[in-house]
C-alpha cells in the first residue's frame, strides 16, 4: 500500500496543482465583529482558536498564532472582560467555553 503512495506521489510530484478556495475565511461569525467592533483582528484570531481547542494554554495559543505568551493573555483577558469566553475549571486541568450572546451567534 505504501508503494502504491510513493508512486502516486511520484506520478504528481512535477505537475502544478490546483488552489483550493477556501470555503470557511472567517471562523469568527461576522455578527459578533459587528457587535464587537472595539475587539482587535488578533483577538478574533485567539477567539478561534480557543474554539478549535477549549484545552489550549496560553503557550499553545502563542506558537499557533505567532504571537507573545503575554499578548494572548492580553486577548483573553479582553475576551473574557466582553463575555465572550469562559474559564471552566482549574487553570492547569480546566478548559475554555465559548459563550454564545443572545443577539450573536
Amino acid at each position: 500500500m505504501l508503494g502504491e503512495i510513493l508512486k502516486t506521489l511520484e506520478e504528481h510530484q512535477d505537475k502544478p496543482t490546483k488552489s483550493v478556495p477556501n470555503k470557511a475565511p472567517n471562523k469568527v461569525p461576522n455578527k459578533l465583529k459587528d457587535i464587537y467592533p472595539e475587539i482587535p483582528e488578533t483577538a478574533w484570531q485567539v477567539y478561534s482558536a480557543i474554539n478549535q481547542n477549549a484545552n489550549a494554554t496560553s503557550s499553545e495559543l502563542s506558537e499557533l498564532l505567532s504571537i507573545s505568551d503575554r499578548m494572548i493573555r492580553k486577548h483573553i483577558l479582553l475576551l473574557k472582560a466582553k463575555g465572550l469566553i469562559e474559564r471552566i475549571g482549574a487553570r492547569k486541568n480546566g478548559y475554555w467555553q465559548i459563550i454564545r450572546p443572545k443577539d450573536g451567534s
